[in-house]
């Protein structure tokens, strides 16, 4: 929705179907191949016009709203490449969980790049927005690419869209589990990720609507560094394959786990069967 003074957005989550690493780059980050996909899951970005000044407010008492939160980031550093002296109030209301490898923060920000460039009537073009995007995360231009499924190259920025046939129902479970992206990297030794499997074999079969045949075929090659750390997490996976998943894994850096099923009917009664104190868990599908 959107008047001369507000702008209401929904900013999705993204799950990771395949990633795989192939190398550490000279920046300091890691070369990247991935299967972005977008799924059902939706933050609300609330902005309204003032006349100076970035204020963010969120319905959460933990998450930080100064420039530690990637809105607050998003909104100056736009600010500060165009020069404009308008302000905005922007209301955060959060359900994709934090530090769960579910893309949460990086939609944030870019549906705030999208959203104050309507809001502040900037005009800028989407290869513009795109330049801000990067710098703020590798994530984010996935987020504003205007593609619901994508491969990501490089950090994750190299985008080759592609439509994603398949209907597929997905759960997710994201545990009380707040994962650095940073260290889990760390950890990673890339010796043990030469025979991780072809991310083409993955789009083709989502391509083709094949989603009987994803389980075998998804892989993570984070998620063996993430396990080891956080073993819950494993039995996390046993509990949605156990529930009629065709296919579970851990998404990007976790903590958040999928599994991916058939029919609706059968995500839907495994969400029930894996509500917990423990975590959270969401009965979402692709976005398509």
């Amino acid at each position: 929705m959107i008047n001369e003074q507000k702008l209401i957005l929904k900013s999705p989550a993204k799950i990771n179907l395949g990633l795989k690493i192939i190398k550490k780059r000279d920046d300091g980050y890691h070369e990247i191949e991935t299967i972005f996909q977008m799924v059902s899951i939706f933050d609300t970005l609330t902005f309204r016009n003032l006349q100076s000044g970035i204020v963010l407010k969120t319905d959460q008492d933990k998450l930080p709203v100064d420039e530690t939160n990637l809105v607050d980031k998003a909104a100056k550093l736009l600010q500060q490449e165009t020069g404009t002296q308008k302000g905005v109030e922007i209301f955060l209301e959060k359900k994709i969980p934090v530090g769960a490898g579910l893309g949460g923060g990086s939609g944030n920000a870019a549906f705030t790049l999208m959203g104050l460039n309507k809001l502040w009537k900037l005009h800028l073009k989407k290869k513009d927005l795109m330049k801000l995007a990067i710098t703020l995360g590798s994530d984010v231009p996935f987020f504003l690419s205007d593609c619901y499924a994508a491969i990501g190259k490089g950090r994750g920025e190299i985008l080759t869209p592609f439509e994603n046939r398949s209907n597929i129902h997905v759960v997710v479970v994201s545990p009380n589990i707040y994962v650095s992206t940073g260290s889990i990297y760390k950890e990673l030794n890339l010796g043990l990720t030469s025979n991780s499997k072809d991310i083409n074999i993955l789009r083709a079969l989502l391509v083709e609507g094949r989603v009987e045949e994803l389980g075998s075929c998804l892989h993570n090659d984070l998620e063996t560094v993430v396990c080891k750390r956080y073993p819950a997490l494993n039995e996390i996976k046993k509990k949605l394959m156990n529930s009629g998943a065709v296919g579970a894994l851990v998404s990007g850096s976790g903590s958040s786990v999928f599994g991916i099923y058939l029919q609706q009917k059968t995500a839907r009664k495994a969400t029930t069967k894996l509500i917990s104190k423990e975590w959270q868990v969401f009965l979402t599908e692709t976005i398509n």
